[in-house]
């Protein structure tokens, strides 16, 4: 009778109960073997790679999280069932609930030297490790729907973790109660037998397992770096209805478990300028030795680009963080941004543990200078600018006091300036800016000054060219006419256009023609016989004055 009650009380509850109530641990059944068994062995124990076996129903076992707000001692881990793991998360509303995988004969010796009749249902996973510490550590709970109706009753579901492997003699089950070798089942912790290890969960409101064990702890000394076999496992002893399962906690290592980890202080270099500098920090057991390789990898030429020469390094005891300098060589060629990858690599056992980091070298500062030449000599009008490559934000010092990229106003002569990276490097470098053009002074010479109005024309001169004469009787070429000037003083202007120009002025005097007459003094009738007489003129400038004479 008890079977059919089980089977219909099993299907209210799925029908009934399912959808209600859900408690708050979440539960992942989309997961593989592989990362069942890495998610409670990692750190501390290395899974053997190609060694996972996982045999169980779909839906039997899954990865679980926030097993704590459900009341539980385990927050994350793994969870294997002889049913389905949704069984587990409903609330607690009959005296018994499971799903029946209707797998029977199932056959696993280790299980069944406990429990004869833990044929039903069965779910396994096994795998090798290689221990890191000198002690292996499963902290699990195991929780049944038997409880507590059928403890002792001829359906003692059963578990175990057989472990086999250096210095275990034979396959040994680790899952006992804690201080003695009574391994933990159904029958043998419960509210009558040790007690003290048991939770009663009759009407709880978060988990259908009518019990369960506390948070418990199975161990065992094992030798690091040795390869074991770990076998977790569980069936239904005298029928598959009602379920049970096992909930192992995520690895929380018994040792401290060796880590490396790169930091940079200086992880950008810049020729002739600044080096590398990187520190490596170690982690776990810092009192052993503890050997490093490296491999350098990048686009930078150790040797050629910077020096560093190291294949592997040993932490000392005690020694947690070892600094390297990587100093950069100077090539004068520009090669643009080169890189240096750095692997480190430790070993835990078999598994390596690697951390890598990456560095920068980059050419020094270099610089585009430019400059635009004064106007005119003096006029103190140039400038010069100045491109800097490098790692910015840039500050410029110039000599005449400048602090910015381009400056203006400066006078013909070499302007230096200091470029300063946000690296803290440093560059000089020059410019010349040239003098301007010539100011014109002009000097306007003639070989006269004055003229008479018939007088022939006359060519000015300057001491500049390029310019345009301009006054009254004088042409573009520079030739004044005094008759075109007419009579009077002309004031003569030659100008030289542009920022450098000059005009200059030149004073010219045309004189007009004047009446001539001629004076005899006391008489103007003469003898022949006379002695010679001068004649006098009012106006010497007049070469036609003529004079009658009566002899």
């Amino acid at each position: 009778m008890r079977v059919s009650l089980k089977k219909l009380w099993g299907l209210l509850c799925l029908l009934v109960f399912s959808n209600i109530g859900l408690a708050q641990i979440v539960i992942d059944n989309n997961v593989t073997g592989d990362a069942l068994a890495k998610s409670i062995m990692a750190p501390a124990n290395i899974v053997v790679p190609g060694s996972v076996i996982l045999n169980c129903p779909a839906g039997a076992f899954g990865s679980f999280t926030n097993g704590i707000s459900d009341g539980l001692g385990i927050d994350n881990g793994i969870m294997l069932t002889t049913g389905q793991t949704s069984i587990f998360e409903q609330d607690n509303t009959g005296g018994g609930s499971g799903i029946n995988n209707n797998i029977s004969g199932f056959i696993d010796a280790d299980l069944q030297a406990i429990e004869p009749l833990a044929t039903f249902d069965g779910c396994v996973i096994e795998f090798d490790i290689e221990p890191i510490c000198e002690e292996l550590i499963l902290d699990y709970i195991w929780g049944s729907d038997e409880y507590p109706e059928y403890v002792n009753g001829g359906y003692n579901d059963a578990f175990g973790f057989f472990v086999s492997g250096p210095g275990i003699i034979g396959t040994k089950n680790i899952a006992t109660v804690p201080g003695t070798t009574t391994l933990v089942s159904i029958d043998n912790v419960n509210s009558g037998s040790n007690a003290a290890f048991y939770v009663d969960n009759t009407g709880g409101n978060k988990i259908e397992y009518d019990g369960y064990t506390k948070d418990l702890s199975a161990r065992i000394q094992v030798t690091p770096c040795e390869t074991y076999h770990l076998k977790i496992v569980c069936a239904d002893a005298g029928d598959g209805i009602y379920d049970s399962g096992v909930l192992v906690a995520v690895n929380n290592p018994p040792c401290p478990i060796n880590q490396i980890a790169w930091s940079g202080i200086d992880t950008i270099g810049i020729e002739n300028c600044k080096d590398l500098n990187v520190e490596l920090n170690r982690t776990g057991e810092t009192g052993d030795p503890l050997d490093v390789t490296f491999e350098v990898l990048g686009t930078a030429t150790d040797g050629v680009d910077y020096t560093f020469g190291l294949t592997n390094h040993t932490f000392v005891p005690n020694d947690s963080i070892d600094a390297f300098n990587i100093p950069i060589l100077t090539d004068a060629i520009l090669e643009g941004q080169e890189t240096i990858q750095i692997i480190a690599t430790i070993y835990n056992c078999s598994a390596e543990v690697k951390d890598t980091i990456t560095l920068i070298i980059k050419d020094n500062i270099t610089s585009n200078i430019t400059s635009t030449p004064e106007t005119c000599i003096g006029m103190c009008d140039g400038s010069a600018t100045v491109t800097p490559e490098g790692v910015a934000p840039y500050t410029y010092t110039w000599n005449n006091n400048g602090a910015v990229a381009s400056v203006i106003n400066l006078c013909a002569g070499e302007q230096i300036v200091t470029i300063t990276d946000a690296e803290g490097c440093t560059l000089n470098d020059t410019v010349t800016v040239s003098s301007g053009n010539a100011s014109s002074t002009i000097l306007i010479s003639s070989v006269q000054d004055t003229f008479c109005i018939n007088a022939l024309g006359v060519q000015l001169t300057s001491n500049t060219t390029g310019g345009i004469w301009a006054g009254t009787g004088i042409d573009g070429t520079g030739n004044f006419s005094p008759l075109l000037a007419g009579a009077g003083d002309h004031i003569i202007e030659y100008q030289v256009a542009g920022a450098c120009g000059d005009t200059a002025t030149y004073t010219l005097t045309v004189n007009p023609i004047q009446d001539a007459t001629i004076s005899t003094g006391f008489k103007s009738l003469f003898c022949i016989e006379d002695i010679p007489y001068t004649f006098t003129t009012a106006n010497t400038l007049k070469a036609d004055t003529s004079i009658t004479m009566k002899l």
